[in-house]
């Protein structure tokens, strides 16, 4: 028997060079290249700090100059989820340098003992990237070449696997003014930097036969079973002429198996929310029908079914809440599935409703709904301060999409002993359609978005922000440098290491409307 207790990794070659360096227990290759023209990680770079994390262990950090061999990684005591992170810095961070770039592992396991003979290299990347900044991803093949996604899509689905992995899912291509749902799908690998292709999004009939299932707008759900599925419900195609065809079904994507089971569906819908709460349930609410009219009624998901269930009150009658164009998230570890903003097809909608489970069914927690200062259609909402608050972020201030003046404000929803709504800071930029993730240390991202310009008329935007919240219980929002053009419908979904990974979505400038197949990263500079 081999203790790897015992082994150290020296990581100096590592942080000279960008290459992997000799290991005796396990592989680390630090990736310091920028690909597509990025600033290097490394530029300005002065001093270098390893940090080892894990289950059940104290955190080891060790500092030293970059690039002079003097450095080296930690011991790392065995046990579950460690994690290898690399800081750069401009000048002593004892004395208060600043942070330049940062880059984490994936989480490994390092067993107790190992077999003579028996024990295999374990393989660890990290990505050393700026902080602050948006990165185009790089494959830890070939650094200096940029990955993306293998199809170019907007309005497609990106779902956060259990094991740090990332499913994208259908969405739509455009040709010239015309979109094409999609039924391809396709895994990101943060470990090596590069996606590959999925099982398209499809059902097999009895007798043997696939029939793909493309769609857009869909909504793709991670559920509580334990091995990663992933609900896919709703969501529409394009008719010959370029209207958009609801979906009555829905899809359950097991990642064990790269394979798709059927969901019978209550309505068909497109552009509706849907929401995990702490049972595991997964709630639809509103969208548009066949008939491009908003739908009131509501059905949830229960893992270990082939079928949604109506929302229905205590008396048995359907439990409505007609909405489109509306934002939902669950809130207090979703004790709580909030709907705020949108429309009931004629006017804008104001109430807040909070969803909850009573443990034979669902019903609105509030007796008095909350107001929007604001109300609006196309904003989006992120937990914020730890997921015990909501953060509804930007829209439109109209019912149609024909005629609009985005909206600037960001309004706050509180869900202590009473449900509040209060003034949240002002975005830098007006927009609609944007995505935001909630970042682990109480802030959230927001990136993109659709606005109406005064010389070009409606285009995508390439904003960002950071929205922090401030100790007086209020919040902020700081620009970012933008990003490289503009984009809308595109995804953030918030990864394993703290950063966000952003993919695909349309640039968009007047008539004229292009499908993104970039990947970027953004790497957000740690709060300690």
């Amino acid at each position: 028997m081999v203790s790897i207790r015992t082994q150290l990794l020296s990581l100096a070659a590592g942080l000279a060079l960008g290459c992997a360096p000799r290991t005796q227990a396990y592989d680390v290759k630090l990736i310091t290249q920028a690909c597509g023209g990025d600033r290097s990680p490394v530029e300005g770079v002065s001093y270098a700090q390893l940090r080892v994390t894990g289950d059940g262990m104290e955190p080891l950090t060790v500092t030293g100059g970059y690039g002079d061999g003097s450095l080296s990684l930690p011991e790392v005591p065995a046990g579950k989820n460690r994690r290898i992170e690399a800081r750069a810095y401009q000048g002593d961070p004892a004395t208060g340098g600043q942070m330049v770039s940062l880059g984490r592992s994936t989480l490994f396991d390092i067993p107790e003992i190992i077999p003579a003979g028996k024990g295999q290299p374990v393989s660890v990347t990290v990505f050393l990237r700026r902080v602050n900044a948006f990165s185009r991803l790089s494959s830890a093949s070939n650094p200096d070449t940029c990955t993306g996604l293998k199809t170019a899509r907007a309005g497609h689905g990106a779902t956060l696997l259990p094991d740090g992995r990332v499913y994208v899912s259908g969405g739509f291509s455009v040709q010239g003014s015309r979109r094409s749902a999609l039924s391809s799908a396709e895994i990101f690998y943060p470990s090596s930097g590069e996606f590959s292709q999925a099982e398209e999004l499809a059902f097999v009939s009895p007798n043997g036969v696939a029939y793909p299932t493309p769609r857009a707008f869909h909504v793709a759900t991670l559920l509580n079973s334990g091995n990663g599925q992933v609900l896919i419900t709703g969501g529409e195609t394009y008719t010959d002429s370029g209207n958009p065809a609801p979906i009555t079904f829905g899809l359950l994507y097991d990642p064990p198996y790269n394979d798709y089971g059927v969901i019978r569906m209550k309505v068909e819908r497109s552009r509706h929310q849907a929401a995990r709460d702490e049972t595991g349930r997964v709630v639809l609410v509103g969208g548009v029908d066949k008939s491009n009219a908003p739908i009131a009624s509501m059905e949830y998901y229960q893992a270990g079914l082939y079928e949604t269930k109506d929302v229905v009150d205590a008396t048995g009658a359907a439990l409505t809440l007609k909405r489109v164009g509306h934002s939902m998230a669950p809130v207090q570890g979703g004790k709580f599935l909030a709907v705020a903003g949108g429309s009931d097809g004629a006017t804008l909608q104001d109430a807040v409703r909070f969803l909850a489970f009573d443990g034979e069914r669902f019903g609105f927690a509030e007796s008095t709904s909350p107001q929007l200062r604001d109300p609006r259609r196309g904003g989006v909402l992120a937990p914020f301060r730890g997921g015990e608050e909501l953060l509804l972020l930007g829209g439109f201030n109209a019912v149609s999409e024909s005629s609009f003046t985005p909206v600037v404000t960001t309004e706050l929803l509180k869900t202590g002993q009473a449900f509040q709504v209060s003034d949240g800071p002002a975005l830098p930029s007006a927009r609609g359609h944007l995505c935001a993730a909630p970042l682990g240390d109480g802030r959230v991202l927001t990136v993109g978005g659709y606005l109406m310009d005064a010389v070009t008329g409606a285009r995508s935007d390439s904003s960002a922000e950071l929205v922090s919240p401030k100790a007086d219980g209020t919040a902020e929002a700081v620009a970012l440098p933008p990003m490289n053009q503009g984009r809308h419908f595109a995804t953030c979904t918030l990864m394993q290491d703290g950063s966000v990974l952003v993919l695909g979505g349309v640039n968009a400038v007047g008539a004229t409307q292009t499908a993104l197949d970039e990947a970027w990263v953004f790497t957000p500079a740690p709060l300690e």
